[in-house]
Protein backbone atom coordinates (compact mmCIF):
# COMPACT_ATOMS: atom_id res chain seq x y z
CA UNK A 1 0.00 0.00 0.00
CA UNK A 2 2.83 2.41 0.84
CA UNK A 3 4.35 1.81 -2.58
CA UNK A 4 1.01 2.62 -4.22
CA UNK A 5 0.74 5.88 -2.27
CA UNK A 6 4.26 6.87 -3.31
CA UNK A 7 3.57 6.20 -7.00
CA UNK A 8 0.29 8.13 -6.87
CA UNK A 9 1.96 11.07 -5.14
CA UNK A 10 4.70 11.17 -7.77
CA UNK A 11 2.06 11.14 -10.49
CA UNK A 12 0.27 14.13 -8.94
CA UNK A 13 3.60 15.99 -8.67
CA UNK A 14 4.32 15.23 -12.34
CA UNK A 15 0.92 16.58 -13.34
CA UNK A 16 1.65 19.71 -11.33
CA UNK A 17 4.83 20.14 -13.34
CA UNK A 18 2.84 20.01 -16.57
CA UNK A 19 0.25 22.38 -15.17
CA UNK A 20 2.85 25.10 -14.55
CA UNK A 21 4.88 24.61 -17.72
CA UNK A 22 6.75 27.67 -18.97
CA UNK A 23 5.74 29.55 -22.07
CA UNK A 24 7.59 28.66 -25.27
CA UNK A 25 8.66 31.28 -27.80
CA UNK A 26 9.05 30.13 -31.39
CA UNK A 27 11.60 32.56 -32.84
CA UNK A 28 11.33 32.26 -36.62
CA UNK A 29 13.84 35.06 -37.15
CA UNK A 30 16.51 33.14 -35.28
CA UNK A 31 15.51 29.85 -36.94
CA UNK A 32 15.90 31.43 -40.38
CA UNK A 33 19.58 32.25 -39.84
CA UNK A 34 21.46 29.75 -41.97
CA UNK A 35 18.23 27.82 -42.67
CA UNK A 36 16.44 29.96 -45.26
CA UNK A 37 14.20 27.93 -47.53
CA UNK A 38 10.93 26.08 -48.09
CA UNK A 39 9.59 23.46 -45.67
CA UNK A 40 6.63 21.09 -45.75
CA UNK A 41 6.32 20.95 -42.88
CA UNK A 42 8.62 23.17 -40.86
CA UNK A 43 8.99 21.38 -37.50
CA UNK A 44 10.23 23.17 -34.39
CA UNK A 45 10.25 22.12 -30.73
CA UNK A 46 10.39 24.59 -27.83
CA UNK A 47 9.95 23.73 -24.12
CA UNK A 48 8.33 20.40 -24.99
CA UNK A 49 5.83 21.93 -27.44
CA UNK A 50 6.08 20.79 -31.08
CA UNK A 51 5.03 23.01 -33.97
CA UNK A 52 4.41 21.82 -37.53
CA UNK A 53 3.99 24.73 -39.96
CA UNK A 54 2.83 24.46 -43.56
CA UNK A 55 1.78 26.91 -46.28
CA UNK A 56 -1.33 26.85 -48.46
CA UNK A 57 -2.82 28.89 -51.31
CA UNK A 58 -6.34 29.59 -52.55
CA UNK A 59 -7.43 31.05 -55.89
CA UNK A 60 -11.16 30.95 -55.15
CA UNK A 61 -11.55 33.02 -52.01
CA UNK A 62 -10.93 30.23 -49.54
CA UNK A 63 -13.30 27.58 -50.91
CA UNK A 64 -10.42 25.21 -51.65
CA UNK A 65 -6.76 25.19 -50.66
CA UNK A 66 -3.62 23.92 -52.40
CA UNK A 67 -0.68 22.78 -50.28
CA UNK A 68 2.41 24.95 -50.64
CA UNK A 69 5.43 25.54 -48.37
CA UNK A 70 6.20 27.31 -45.13
CA UNK A 71 9.22 29.51 -45.77
CA UNK A 72 11.92 30.79 -43.40
CA UNK A 73 13.20 34.16 -44.60
CA UNK A 74 16.45 35.58 -43.26
CA UNK A 75 17.50 39.21 -42.69
CA UNK A 76 17.20 41.62 -45.64
CA UNK A 77 20.12 44.03 -45.68
CA UNK A 78 18.96 47.64 -45.39
CA UNK A 79 15.48 46.64 -44.25
CA UNK A 80 15.20 44.21 -41.33
CA UNK A 81 14.31 40.74 -40.15
CA UNK A 82 11.38 38.68 -41.42
CA UNK A 83 10.64 35.18 -40.08
CA UNK A 84 8.01 32.73 -41.30
CA UNK A 85 6.11 33.19 -44.55
CA UNK A 86 4.80 31.12 -47.49
CA UNK A 87 6.49 30.15 -50.74
CA UNK A 88 4.69 28.42 -53.60
CA UNK A 89 7.81 26.55 -54.73
CA UNK A 90 10.33 24.29 -53.03
CA UNK A 91 13.44 26.45 -52.99
CA UNK A 92 16.01 28.13 -50.75
CA UNK A 93 15.62 31.45 -52.59
CA UNK A 94 11.96 32.37 -53.01
CA UNK A 95 12.54 36.01 -53.94
CA UNK A 96 9.62 38.37 -53.38
CA UNK A 97 7.10 35.55 -52.86
CA UNK A 98 8.32 34.44 -49.43
CA UNK A 99 5.90 36.44 -47.26
CA UNK A 100 2.22 35.66 -46.69
CA UNK A 101 0.70 37.53 -49.61
CA UNK A 102 -2.81 37.61 -51.07
CA UNK A 103 -4.48 34.18 -51.13
CA UNK A 104 -1.84 32.51 -48.97
CA UNK A 105 -2.08 31.23 -45.42
CA UNK A 106 0.10 29.69 -42.76
CA UNK A 107 -1.22 26.61 -40.99
CA UNK A 108 0.34 26.12 -37.54
CA UNK A 109 -0.40 22.83 -35.78
CA UNK A 110 0.89 22.44 -32.20
CA UNK A 111 -0.43 18.90 -31.73
CA UNK A 112 -2.06 19.90 -28.43
CA UNK A 113 -4.12 22.70 -26.97
CA UNK A 114 -2.05 25.83 -26.43
CA UNK A 115 -2.70 29.46 -25.63
CA UNK A 116 -1.01 32.00 -27.88
CA UNK A 117 -0.11 35.07 -25.82
CA UNK A 118 1.95 37.08 -28.32
CA UNK A 119 2.56 37.24 -32.07
CA UNK A 120 5.10 39.60 -33.62
CA UNK A 121 5.05 40.36 -37.33
CA UNK A 122 6.96 42.09 -40.11
CA UNK A 123 5.43 43.38 -43.32
CA UNK A 124 6.38 42.40 -46.86
CA UNK A 125 9.54 44.54 -46.85
CA UNK A 126 10.64 43.46 -43.35
CA UNK A 127 9.30 46.56 -41.60
CA UNK A 128 6.71 47.19 -38.88
CA UNK A 129 4.14 49.33 -40.75
CA UNK A 130 0.78 47.74 -41.65
CA UNK A 131 -2.46 48.91 -43.24
CA UNK A 132 -4.25 45.62 -43.87
CA UNK A 133 -5.65 42.79 -41.80
CA UNK A 134 -5.62 39.00 -41.74
CA UNK A 135 -8.12 36.28 -41.00
CA UNK A 136 -7.59 33.73 -38.23
CA UNK A 137 -9.25 30.33 -38.02
CA UNK A 138 -8.71 28.28 -34.85
CA UNK A 139 -9.51 24.56 -34.99
CA UNK A 140 -11.91 25.05 -37.90
CA UNK A 141 -14.27 27.25 -35.88
CA UNK A 142 -14.51 29.91 -38.60
CA UNK A 143 -12.62 32.94 -39.91
CA UNK A 144 -12.29 36.11 -37.83
CA UNK A 145 -10.51 39.24 -39.10
CA UNK A 146 -7.83 41.02 -37.04
CA UNK A 147 -5.67 44.02 -37.83
CA UNK A 148 -2.11 43.30 -38.91
CA UNK A 149 0.34 44.74 -36.38
CA UNK A 150 3.96 44.46 -35.33
CA UNK A 151 2.80 42.98 -31.99
CA UNK A 152 -0.47 41.20 -31.19
CA UNK A 153 -1.09 40.35 -27.54
CA UNK A 154 -4.68 39.08 -27.65
CA UNK A 155 -5.01 35.57 -26.20
CA UNK A 156 -5.98 32.75 -28.57
CA UNK A 157 -6.47 29.11 -27.50
CA UNK A 158 -6.54 26.03 -29.72
CA UNK A 159 -4.41 23.43 -31.49
CA UNK A 160 -4.43 24.46 -35.15
CA UNK A 161 -4.09 28.13 -36.10
CA UNK A 162 -4.56 29.28 -39.71
CA UNK A 163 -3.53 32.82 -40.65
CA UNK A 164 -4.84 33.89 -44.07
CA UNK A 165 -3.98 36.99 -46.08
CA UNK A 166 -7.42 37.71 -47.53
CA UNK A 167 -6.75 41.35 -48.54
CA UNK A 168 -8.18 42.42 -51.88
CA UNK A 169 -6.25 41.22 -54.92
CA UNK A 170 -5.83 44.83 -56.06
CA UNK A 171 -3.70 45.37 -52.97
CA UNK A 172 -1.40 42.44 -53.67
CA UNK A 173 1.56 44.73 -54.42
CA UNK A 174 1.18 46.64 -51.15
CA UNK A 175 3.82 45.33 -48.74
CA UNK A 176 1.93 46.81 -45.77
CA UNK A 177 -0.83 44.25 -46.41
CA UNK A 178 1.61 41.31 -46.49
CA UNK A 179 3.16 39.70 -43.43
CA UNK A 180 5.66 37.34 -41.89
CA UNK A 181 5.32 35.87 -38.41
CA UNK A 182 8.52 36.83 -36.63
CA UNK A 183 7.88 35.19 -33.26
CA UNK A 184 5.02 33.42 -31.52
CA UNK A 185 4.77 32.80 -27.78
CA UNK A 186 2.57 29.93 -26.60
CA UNK A 187 1.98 27.87 -23.47
CA UNK A 188 0.34 24.49 -22.98
CA UNK A 189 -3.26 24.68 -21.81
CA UNK A 190 -3.52 23.69 -18.11
CA UNK A 191 -4.71 20.16 -17.33
CA UNK A 192 -8.49 20.07 -16.75
CA UNK A 193 -9.62 20.36 -13.15
CA UNK A 194 -11.24 16.94 -13.41
CA UNK A 195 -7.82 15.30 -13.42
CA UNK A 196 -6.87 17.08 -10.21
CA UNK A 197 -10.15 16.04 -8.64
CA UNK A 198 -9.44 12.45 -9.70
CA UNK A 199 -6.02 12.57 -8.06
CA UNK A 200 -7.47 14.01 -4.86
CA UNK A 201 -10.22 11.41 -4.82
CA UNK A 202 -7.71 8.59 -5.22
CA UNK A 203 -5.62 9.88 -2.35
CA UNK A 204 -8.77 10.13 -0.23
CA UNK A 205 -9.73 6.56 -1.18
CA UNK A 206 -6.32 5.32 -0.08
CA UNK A 207 -6.74 7.13 3.23
CA UNK A 208 -10.13 5.51 3.82
CA UNK A 209 -8.73 2.05 3.11
CA UNK A 210 -5.90 2.57 5.57
CA UNK A 211 -8.31 3.74 8.30
CA UNK A 212 -10.56 0.72 7.68
CA UNK A 213 -7.61 -1.63 8.08
CA UNK A 214 -6.66 0.02 11.38
CA UNK A 215 -10.24 -0.30 12.63
CA UNK A 216 -10.26 -3.99 11.75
Amino acid sequence: MMKFITILSLAVVALAGIQTANAATFDFIDEAIGNEGSYSPLTMVEVGITLNATGQYTSDGGTSWINKYAYLDDHWSGHGDAGLGVCQTNTNSCGSDDNVTYGEKLRLDFGQQVTVSEITMANGVHEALFTGDFKLNIDGAGWVAYNLADTITQLFTGQVFELWNHNNINDSADAKKEFYISTMTVSAVPIPAAIWLFGSAMLGFVGIRRNNKKSA
